[in-house]
């Protein structure tokens, strides 16, 4: 399951009926419940548990990594319609739409009622070779069921920096191609680390490169470096030996490199010192002489120095909108406290109150607002700014279900 807050309203209550009508229909099978992580404390996820808690068949999945349940299960049953999903894509398994709730899609895809899943589920694993015949021949995934054995033996070229011909090249040699892209990865304020290192070590002598790629390894959240606390460290040192090398190059900037140290890199060393102190992994030479030279900084998450601005996109025409006035914040995350701090120097937009469909969340205070529920949305008259971009047409979707008009929701660009 996704995160509810992003599920149609009628999916919690179809949780149940269909976990028993699986069980039943395929006693041969485990049936792996995996729900969103942020949603294992919710009411109706605890009270499901409970209920199939006794049936020996039935798994409740709380594993960080989905990775072993997928590698376990032969088809997946969700309830949300995705562009791509990585279950089929990496195991070359059906994943199949069930929604028995109509919510007017005519796609062709979607299962309506209990007896098409069965027959189509039971296709399904009967087919499970047909299907991986047919993800081979999609072009969405390349060496599928023999990417590992493809890299092996092909790792001869990449050590030699060679290629075969099979394999897309992308140009790097127009800076200005390259720098456009850079800005536009930069306004997400998500990690975009194979581009960033491309382009630092295409154009050494390029200091901002350097900065922009060390900053781009250090976008780690505060919820990565408490679930995956070693990928976190392995990052943030990739990043730190960008700025040791491209200092190394660059004698003569050293003042840029140590206004960078200063302003960010300090953090980063901050985090490594904690981190290397969790895992009892400790620090390189590089790092306690940087540290002994500029100190440390503690964070819980690491600010970005890029010249990020978010503005307010209007989801109904497109259109920029820098209409003033009061807003509610639809959505609690990084986003959410960068549009705040952004507001209190802009005073374009006063945010009325910030809302996330997350139970867990409610009641909790971000940046000096209460984190409300959705449903006072219906009694307000300001407009809504979904501050997701990941799943902002998900939200949209939302809110539009909840009979709010279009016109009174934004989202952040």
């Amino acid at each position: 399951m996704s995160n509810l807050a992003l599920e149609y309203p009628w999916v919690i209550e179809q949780v149940e009926p269909t976990l028993t009508f699986l069980l039943a229909m395929f006693p041969d099978h485990e049936i792996v419940f995996r729900p969103f992580p942020e949603d294992f404390e919710h009411p109706k996820i605890k009270s499901i548990v409970r209920h199939f808690c006794e049936e020996s068949r039935f798994t409740f999945s709380q594993n960080p990594s989905y990775i072993s349940d997928y590698c376990r299960g032969v088809a997946m049953v969700c309830h949300r319609q995705y562009e791509s999903h990585l279950f089929p894509l990496v195991t070359g398994k059906p994943m199949l739409i069930f929604q028995p709730i109509d919510e007017g899609c005519l796609t062709q895809n979607i299962i309506t009622s209990f007896r098409e899943l069965a027959v189509q589920l039971k296709t399904a694993i009967n087919n499970v070779s047909e299907h991986k015949t047919q993800l081979s021949g999609s072009g969405l995934v390349c060496n599928p069921g023999n990417s590992v054995d493809y890299l092996v033996n092909n790792l001869h070229c990449i050590l030699e920096g060679s290629r075969l011909p099979e394999w897309k090249q992308y140009n790097l040699d127009l800076v200005d191609s390259v720098d456009k892209c850079i800005q536009q990865n930069q306004c997400s304020y998500r990690p975009f680390n194979k581009l960033a290192l491309a382009a630092w070590k295409k154009f050494p002598d390029n200091v901002e490169y350097a900065f922009i790629a060390a900053e781009s390894l250090s976008r780690r959240t505060e919820k990565e470096f408490e679930v995956n606390p070693g990928l976190a460290l392995l990052y943030l040192r990739k990043a730190i030996s960008v700025i040791s090398t491209s200092r190394n190059l660059h004698k003569s900037k050293d003042q840029r490199f140590t206004t960078w140290m200063k302003e960010q890199g300090v953090f980063i060393l901050g985090a490594l010192e904690v981190l290397g102190d969790r895992l009892d992994e400790p620090l390189n030479e590089t790092e306690r002489l940087f540290i002994k030279e500029f100190g440390t900084k503690k964070s819980s998450t690491i600010p970005s120095l890029s010249k990020q601005r978010l503005a307010v996109l209007s989801c109904h025409n497109g259109q920029l909108s820098a209409k003033a006035g009061p807003v509610i914040l639809y959505g609690s995350g990084e986003l959410t406290r960068k549009f705040i701090a952004q507001q209190k120097t802009d005073k374009t937009y006063q945010i009325a109150g910030v809302v996330d469909s997350s139970p867990s969340r409610h009641g909790k205070n971000l940046e000096g607002f209460v984190i409300d529920k959705p449903s006072i949305l219906s009694n307000v008259d300001f407009p809504i700014v979904i501050c997701s971009i990941v799943f902002s047409q998900e939200i949209y979707s939302i809110l539009l279900q909840m009979g709010i008009a279009p016109k009174k929701l934004f989202k952040l660009f």
